[in-house]
Protein backbone atom coordinates (compact mmCIF):
# COMPACT_ATOMS: atom_id res chain seq x y z
CA UNK A 1 0.00 0.00 0.00
CA UNK A 2 2.83 2.39 0.86
CA UNK A 3 4.57 1.63 -2.41
CA UNK A 4 1.36 2.39 -4.33
CA UNK A 5 1.01 5.71 -2.52
CA UNK A 6 4.61 6.52 -3.38
CA UNK A 7 3.95 6.00 -7.08
CA UNK A 8 0.71 7.98 -6.91
CA UNK A 9 2.45 10.85 -5.17
CA UNK A 10 5.46 10.81 -7.48
CA UNK A 11 3.28 10.96 -10.61
CA UNK A 12 1.30 13.89 -9.23
CA UNK A 13 4.48 15.70 -8.24
CA UNK A 14 5.82 15.22 -11.78
CA UNK A 15 2.71 16.77 -13.35
CA UNK A 16 2.85 19.60 -10.80
CA UNK A 17 6.39 20.43 -11.92
CA UNK A 18 5.51 20.40 -15.63
CA UNK A 19 2.33 22.44 -15.15
CA UNK A 20 4.16 24.88 -12.89
CA UNK A 21 6.78 25.34 -15.61
CA UNK A 22 4.04 26.18 -18.11
CA UNK A 23 2.54 28.70 -15.69
CA UNK A 24 5.91 30.38 -15.07
CA UNK A 25 6.31 31.04 -18.81
CA UNK A 26 3.33 33.42 -18.58
CA UNK A 27 1.70 31.98 -21.69
CA UNK A 28 -1.07 30.19 -19.79
CA UNK A 29 -4.27 32.12 -19.08
CA UNK A 30 -4.55 32.93 -15.33
CA UNK A 31 -7.94 31.18 -15.08
CA UNK A 32 -6.53 28.02 -16.66
CA UNK A 33 -3.50 28.22 -14.40
CA UNK A 34 -5.67 28.45 -11.27
CA UNK A 35 -7.96 25.63 -12.40
CA UNK A 36 -4.97 23.42 -13.19
CA UNK A 37 -3.40 23.95 -9.77
CA UNK A 38 -6.77 23.30 -8.11
CA UNK A 39 -7.16 20.04 -10.06
CA UNK A 40 -3.67 18.84 -9.13
CA UNK A 41 -4.20 19.77 -5.48
CA UNK A 42 -7.54 17.96 -5.45
CA UNK A 43 -5.92 14.86 -6.92
CA UNK A 44 -3.50 14.79 -3.97
CA UNK A 45 -6.51 14.67 -1.62
CA UNK A 46 -7.48 11.33 -3.15
CA UNK A 47 -4.37 9.87 -1.51
CA UNK A 48 -5.57 10.70 2.00
CA UNK A 49 -6.86 7.81 4.13
CA UNK A 50 -10.57 7.20 3.73
CA UNK A 51 -12.71 8.75 6.42
CA UNK A 52 -16.39 8.06 6.01
CA UNK A 53 -17.85 8.28 2.51
CA UNK A 54 -15.59 9.73 -0.17
CA UNK A 55 -16.59 10.45 -3.75
CA UNK A 56 -14.39 8.66 -6.24
CA UNK A 57 -14.33 10.50 -9.62
CA UNK A 58 -13.93 7.14 -11.36
CA UNK A 59 -17.44 6.24 -10.21
CA UNK A 60 -18.95 8.70 -12.72
CA UNK A 61 -17.88 7.31 -16.14
CA UNK A 62 -20.74 8.98 -18.03
CA UNK A 63 -19.78 12.40 -16.71
CA UNK A 64 -16.14 11.93 -17.66
CA UNK A 65 -17.07 10.58 -21.09
CA UNK A 66 -19.23 13.64 -21.69
CA UNK A 67 -16.46 15.98 -20.56
CA UNK A 68 -13.98 14.22 -22.85
CA UNK A 69 -16.25 14.60 -25.89
CA UNK A 70 -16.82 18.28 -25.05
CA UNK A 71 -13.08 18.87 -24.64
CA UNK A 72 -12.27 17.43 -28.06
CA UNK A 73 -15.13 19.34 -29.70
CA UNK A 74 -13.97 22.57 -28.05
CA UNK A 75 -10.46 21.94 -29.38
CA UNK A 76 -11.62 22.68 -32.96
CA UNK A 77 -12.83 26.29 -32.43
CA UNK A 78 -9.97 26.84 -30.01
CA UNK A 79 -7.50 25.81 -32.69
CA UNK A 80 -9.17 27.82 -35.47
CA UNK A 81 -10.22 31.03 -33.74
CA UNK A 82 -9.75 31.29 -29.97
CA UNK A 83 -6.17 30.29 -29.16
CA UNK A 84 -3.21 32.53 -29.98
CA UNK A 85 -1.53 29.67 -31.86
CA UNK A 86 -1.85 25.96 -32.55
CA UNK A 87 0.60 25.35 -29.71
CA UNK A 88 -1.65 27.19 -27.25
CA UNK A 89 -4.64 25.10 -28.39
CA UNK A 90 -2.64 21.90 -27.96
CA UNK A 91 -1.64 22.96 -24.45
CA UNK A 92 -5.29 23.60 -23.56
CA UNK A 93 -6.17 20.07 -24.69
CA UNK A 94 -3.20 18.69 -22.74
CA UNK A 95 -4.53 20.33 -19.59
CA UNK A 96 -7.80 18.45 -19.90
CA UNK A 97 -5.97 15.17 -20.58
CA UNK A 98 -3.92 15.89 -17.47
CA UNK A 99 -7.04 16.40 -15.33
CA UNK A 100 -8.69 13.26 -16.71
CA UNK A 101 -5.67 11.08 -16.13
CA UNK A 102 -5.02 12.51 -12.64
CA UNK A 103 -8.34 11.09 -11.47
CA UNK A 104 -8.02 7.83 -13.40
CA UNK A 105 -4.64 6.49 -12.31
CA UNK A 106 -5.73 2.87 -12.25
CA UNK A 107 -2.48 1.13 -13.19
CA UNK A 108 1.15 1.52 -14.33
CA UNK A 109 0.01 2.24 -17.91
CA UNK A 110 -2.05 5.20 -16.69
CA UNK A 111 0.97 6.56 -14.82
CA UNK A 112 3.04 6.26 -18.00
CA UNK A 113 0.39 8.23 -19.90
CA UNK A 114 0.45 10.94 -17.23
CA UNK A 115 4.24 11.08 -17.49
CA UNK A 116 3.90 11.52 -21.26
CA UNK A 117 1.49 14.43 -20.74
CA UNK A 118 4.01 16.00 -18.35
CA UNK A 119 6.79 15.58 -20.91
CA UNK A 120 4.69 17.24 -23.63
CA UNK A 121 3.99 20.13 -21.29
CA UNK A 122 7.72 20.60 -20.76
CA UNK A 123 8.23 20.57 -24.55
CA UNK A 124 5.58 23.27 -24.93
CA UNK A 125 7.21 25.34 -22.19
CA UNK A 126 10.53 25.27 -24.05
CA UNK A 127 8.81 26.91 -27.02
CA UNK A 128 7.15 29.57 -24.87
CA UNK A 129 10.32 30.65 -23.10
CA UNK A 130 14.07 30.10 -23.12
CA UNK A 131 14.93 31.71 -19.78
CA UNK A 132 17.45 30.41 -17.29
CA UNK A 133 14.64 29.30 -14.98
CA UNK A 134 13.72 26.67 -17.58
CA UNK A 135 16.99 24.87 -16.91
CA UNK A 136 16.24 24.60 -13.19
CA UNK A 137 12.68 23.47 -13.90
CA UNK A 138 13.96 20.86 -16.33
CA UNK A 139 16.46 19.59 -13.76
CA UNK A 140 13.70 19.20 -11.16
CA UNK A 141 11.48 17.56 -13.78
CA UNK A 142 14.27 15.15 -14.70
CA UNK A 143 14.83 14.10 -11.09
CA UNK A 144 11.14 13.53 -10.35
CA UNK A 145 10.69 11.90 -13.76
CA UNK A 146 13.39 9.33 -13.04
CA UNK A 147 11.77 8.59 -9.67
CA UNK A 148 8.39 8.10 -11.33
CA UNK A 149 9.56 5.97 -14.25
CA UNK A 150 11.65 3.79 -11.93
CA UNK A 151 8.68 3.25 -9.62
CA UNK A 152 6.46 2.40 -12.58
CA UNK A 153 8.98 -0.16 -13.78
CA UNK A 154 9.30 -1.72 -10.33
CA UNK A 155 5.53 -1.95 -9.99
CA UNK A 156 5.29 -3.62 -13.40
CA UNK A 157 8.01 -6.06 -12.36
CA UNK A 158 6.02 -7.24 -9.33
CA UNK A 159 4.83 -10.84 -9.74
CA UNK A 160 1.04 -11.16 -10.24
CA UNK A 161 -0.82 -11.37 -6.95
CA UNK A 162 2.13 -10.09 -4.93
CA UNK A 163 1.83 -6.97 -2.78
CA UNK A 164 4.22 -4.23 -3.79
CA UNK A 165 7.01 -3.73 -1.26
CA UNK A 166 8.25 -0.39 -0.01
CA UNK A 167 10.34 0.93 -2.88
CA UNK A 168 11.42 4.39 -1.81
CA UNK A 169 14.28 4.64 0.64
CA UNK A 170 17.20 7.04 1.18
CA UNK A 171 19.30 4.85 -1.11
CA UNK A 172 16.58 5.00 -3.77
CA UNK A 173 16.49 8.80 -3.65
CA UNK A 174 20.28 9.14 -3.70
CA UNK A 175 20.73 6.66 -6.55
CA UNK A 176 18.03 8.02 -8.85
CA UNK A 177 18.98 11.63 -8.13
CA UNK A 178 22.60 10.90 -8.99
CA UNK A 179 21.43 9.26 -12.21
CA UNK A 180 19.31 12.32 -13.04
CA UNK A 181 22.16 14.74 -12.38
CA UNK A 182 24.48 12.66 -14.57
CA UNK A 183 21.94 12.76 -17.40
CA UNK A 184 21.52 16.52 -16.95
CA UNK A 185 25.26 17.15 -17.10
CA UNK A 186 25.53 14.97 -20.20
CA UNK A 187 22.70 17.00 -21.78
CA UNK A 188 24.51 20.26 -21.02
CA UNK A 189 27.61 18.89 -22.68
CA UNK A 190 25.61 17.97 -25.78
CA UNK A 191 24.04 21.44 -25.90
CA UNK A 192 27.44 23.12 -25.94
CA UNK A 193 29.01 20.69 -28.41
CA UNK A 194 26.22 20.26 -30.98
CA UNK A 195 25.53 23.37 -33.10
CA UNK A 196 22.02 24.82 -32.87
CA UNK A 197 19.79 25.97 -35.69
CA UNK A 198 16.99 28.51 -35.59
CA UNK A 199 14.24 26.17 -36.79
CA UNK A 200 12.44 24.86 -33.68
CA UNK A 201 10.56 21.59 -33.52
CA UNK A 202 7.31 23.21 -32.38
CA UNK A 203 8.06 26.78 -33.37
CA UNK A 204 5.10 29.15 -33.48
CA UNK A 205 6.66 31.13 -36.32
CA UNK A 206 7.05 29.84 -39.84
CA UNK A 207 10.77 29.09 -40.24
CA UNK A 208 12.58 30.53 -43.22
CA UNK A 209 13.55 27.94 -45.83
CA UNK A 210 17.09 26.99 -44.91
CA UNK A 211 19.28 24.03 -45.60
CA UNK A 212 20.50 22.17 -42.56
CA UNK A 213 22.97 19.30 -42.65
CA UNK A 214 22.91 16.48 -40.19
Amino acid sequence: MKATLQLEGSSRLLILVSTGTLIITGELHPILAILSIMAITSSFLVLLPKKGVRLDPRQAPKLWNTLTVCAFLAFIPDLLWLADSALHAAVHLLLYLMVYRLFHLDGPRAHLQLALVAFLQILAATQFSAGLFLGFCFLFFLIVGVWTLTLIHLHQAQPPGKTAVLLMSPAFFVGTTALSLSAFLFTLAVVFVVPRVSAGLFSRNEPEPIRVAG
